[in-house]
């Protein structure tokens, strides 16, 4: 089953998927978790029932030895990066599908612990009972993995997990050790042949490659800039040139730790996902973060080491980065991270005569006039913001038009006196064009963007923001005939 589905996975490397497919073909092309939980489950039904075999327990057995087999395959999707799926996939794809088959792998299991628990008690006879069970070894530390479970299960309740992130990671890593480790012990017959020496091989590999893809850097600059009805600030964060290699994808992302390896909290506790908005040719790695004023929210501060814990492609496929003609990049607040390298990764492709670009546009979606601010702290942006080619492909749409005079203390000011303020703005940017009080008219405001005339197969959609931001950006896409692709603000 692993090496079937395994397959299938590898065989969408070298697959494009065309506009008129199946909606069954594109869910599984997508990664949609349920359709391919639907495909694992089918897989594994058919070889389960044995008519040979007609004592219940023979299938009670079986449904705790397919919860470790599944491990395997658990495991195989949280390498990352995926060394058997590295193209056409980022390091996010199998994150659904890890947490329902992570699900369905508890489930299973606690099902086998509770059908023999409910045997035993139907089923007495004096060398059979629920305490006569307990007291072997064996069941025991069955017992114990199935309370390892049933905490895991608690603490992965939405609610919980977001009170206290940091316990829920951990439980689940121990959570997968437990079963990795555990599971041989209680099993009978055993496991450890194949399935145990695959798993700890595997397990070795992810620490392997958060050993050999760590990196030691500080913050060379640090700028926040925080709007005083909000209770958390955008933070433009400089880091050593070094923190990733000479040569990466634009809006790739890193991962960093307050840790080094030699600490135990950096196998422990888990590292926090940034977007890298500087280019290969830049001195420094930029990043913009936003972050809450609570202080138990993770912040990066000056003066402090931190491992940057390898680098991950963004979700834009190959074949948009070098034949893409027609490009649409759109972002919601620190969307922008994903936006601005790749609109500057593009203008420089058309600068240079790389790649035929008939259209270029970079949309920026925000709620405070503050956050165009944003392009005066970043030093791979400051000098080209005198550069009219650079920025009068930029739409920015401030949602909240009243932030555009809220330096003013007259609650009564004139419309004239908004609209010169206004004026002002632009005129300090001087963007293609900044609109105020609305967010972006799909149909209207990109109204050039689709040229059906001379085909769609080369125009492209790009999109990060929240998922209703995300999903309405698909939409336009899908009802425009136009190739997309997208990252979540949740990234």
């Amino acid at each position: 089953m692993h090496i079937v589905y395994c397959f299938l996975l590898l065989l969408r490397r070298y697959v494009v998927i065309k506009e008129n497919t199946t909606k069954i073909v594109r869910a599984v092309y997508d990664l949609n978790p349920y359709v391919h939980m639907l495909l694992i489950g089918f897989a594994i039904v058919i070889p389960f029932y044995d008519p040979k075999y007609s004592k219940p327990t023979v299938f009670f057995k079986r449904l705790g030895r397919l919860s470790y087999v599944l491990i395997t395959l658990n495991l195989i999707l949280m390498l990352r990066p995926n060394w058997l799926l590295t193209k056409n996939y980022t390091y996010t794809d199998f994150i659904p599908i890890h947490k329902w088959l992570s699900r369905f792998i508890v489930i299973i299991s606690l099902v086998h612990g509770i059908a023999f628990l409910i045997w035993w008690k139907v089923n007495p006879s004096p060398t059979v009972s629920i305490n006569i069970k307990l007291q072997n070894n064996y069941n025991a530390v069955g017992l114990a993995i199935s309370i390892i479970s049933v905490i895991l299960m608690v603490f992965s309740l939405g609610p919980l997990r977001r009170w206290n992130y940091n316990v829920f990671y951990i439980l689940h890593n121990f959570s997968n050790i437990a079963f990795v480790f555990f599971t041989p012990i209680h099993a009978r017959p055993g496991v450890s042949i194949p399935y145990f020496i695959i798993n700890i091989t595997i397990l070795a590999a992810i620490c392997y490659q958060k050993i050999i893809n760590a990196t030691a850097v500080q913050l060379v600059s640090r700028e926040s800039f925080t709007h005083h009805h909000e209770a958390q600030s955008l933070v433009c964060v400089k880091l050593e040139r070094k923190a990733i290699g000479s040569e990466f994808i634009p809006a790739c992302h890193i991962r960093i730790s307050s840790y080094s390896i030699i600490n135990p909290l950096y196998w422990l506790l888990p590292s926090h996902p940034y977007t890298v908005i500087s280019l290969p040719t830049d001195d420094h790695i930029e990043l913009v973060l936003l972050e809450h004023i609570s202080k138990s929210s993770f912040r990066l501060h000056m003066e402090r080491n931190y491992t940057v814990v390898n680098e991950f492609n963004p979700s834009v496929p190959k074949i948009c980065l070098t034949e893409a003609n027609r490009i649409c990049i759109t972002c919601a607040g620190t969307g922008i991270s994903f936006g601005l390298p790749l609109y500057r990764y593009f203008l420089k492709k058309l600068q240079n005569g790389e790649q035929d670009i008939q259209y270029i546009k970079l949309v920026w979606i925000v709620k405070h006039k503050m956050s165009l601010e944003l392009f005066e702290k970043l030093t791979s942006i400051t000098n080209l913001m005198n550069d009219n080619c650079f920025l009068r492909n930029i739409e920015v749409y401030i949602t909240n038009s009243t932030q555009a005079v809220s330096n003013f203390d007259d609650d009564n000011i004139e419309l004239q006196d908004m609209n010169s303020i206004e004026n002002s703005i632009q005129d300090k940017y001087n963007f293609g064009s900044i609109k105020f009080g609305r967010r972006i008219d799909w149909a209207t405001d990109l109204s050039t963007f689709v040229d059906k005339t001379n085909g769609t197969e080369k125009t492209w959609l790009l999109a990060c923001g929240p998922d209703s931001f995300v999903k309405s950006s698909k939409v336009y896409a899908s009802k425009s005939g136009i190739n997309f692709a997208s990252e979540p603000y949740s990234f």
